[in-house]
């Protein structure tokens, strides 16, 4: 059982990054540029995911149903502040504006694009659909936070003022507004035509959102990796914190789809919106991308083991 488990979360994963295998050859091989990448990536986060999140709220959410789903974007501050002390605790050998950028790599997950296609390859119908559900109320934390403490974090010394649009981001509008839709039933008036498409439009966003994290990835200033700190990022964020992080979903008996998401975002590898942030602010970003990139070559590994262990503990999936 265990190795059937671990051979169905280790083929989740690995569609994951065959996804954005394809986006990096695809920028390594120069068919797309990073210009067009921008673009891409643009498309994704104005339109492909305020789609998804649209969709899946107006069709799967109801106040009623989930009548805690604040405690989601709390989840993920607290997650966060907790891998941020583990960063800090264990990153001695780190200093200044380097142990700032380790703390940022270990406290901040890629929270969407890999969690919500693992959930699509291992997950179908209700438990699909609730899981997505978690997952964009989740972001909501995910957003505030990274575009606030994570651009203070980065920007250390830099005489450089936060964007504050960055923080509105349009999936957290779009999933603000939608949840004030359902919230006074006006969702059931909204008429096919405009739910179809963006039912379509969301239904890209997942498999184009992980193009873009490849070909991001491809497309990041790795002139030489420096191994020990690489190592020191992949241990504390990759295997020390998701294994904290299982036992804390086991010692107080967090069972079921939500023990599976928080062992899930624990495991999943740094943001790529941290690379994003420095070069959205011209500033030098190579340890970071290096955090970035190594991290996603680790959850090949690290995902699967730690997803497969707390399905053969709990034994409900």
């Amino acid at each position: 059982m265990f190795w059937e488990n671990f051979e169905l979360t280790f083929t989740a994963t690995m569609q994951v990054l065959l996804l954005a295998a394809a986006g990096y050859f695809t920028v390594k091989s120069r068919m797309l540029d990073e210009k067009g990448l921008d673009q891409m990536t643009a498309v994704i986060v104005n339109i492909l995911l305020p789609c998804f999140a649209f969709i899946q709220l107006t069709q799967h959410f109801t106040f009623t149903e989930f009548p805690n789903w604040w405690h989601l974007p709390l989840i993920y501050i607290a997650m966060a502040f907790a891998a941020l002390a583990l960063a800090y605790l264990v990153g001695f050998g780190f200093k200044g504006q380097r142990k700032n950028e380790f703390m940022a790599l270990v406290g901040f997950q890629n929270s969407g694009n890999i969690p919500l296609v693992v959930i699509a390859a291992l997950f179908t119908g209700a438990d699909q659909h609730r899981l997505f559900i978690y997952t964009v109320l989740y972001i909501l934390g995910a957003n505030i936070l990274i575009w606030s403490l994570g651009v203070w974090m980065l920007l250390q010394g830099q005489k450089t003022p936060i964007d504050i649009k960055k923080i509105l981001s349009p999936p957290l509008v779009t999933t603000v507004l939608t949840m004030a839709v359902v919230g006074v039933g006006a969702h059931h008036y909204i008429p096919k035509i405009i739910l179809k498409p963006a039912e379509m439009l969301g239904n890209c966003a997942l498999p184009l959102a992980m193009f873009t994290v490849g070909g991001g990835l491809a497309s990041l200033n790795l002139r030489r990796i420096e191994i020990g700190p690489a190592a020191m990022v992949i241990l504390t964020k990759m295997i020390l914190f998701p294994a904290l992080a299982l036992c804390f979903v086991l010692a107080f008996n967090i069972n079921g789809l939500m023990g599976f998401l928080i062992v899930l975002q624990a495991s999943v590898p740094s943001a790529v919106t941290l690379s994003l942030i420095k070069r959205y602010y011209n500033l030098e970003e190579d340890f970071v991308s290096e955090g970035v990139f190594t991290t996603h070559l680790a959850s090949v590994i690290t995902v699967p083991v730690f997803l497969t262990i707390y399905m053969k503990i709990i034994g409900q999936f």
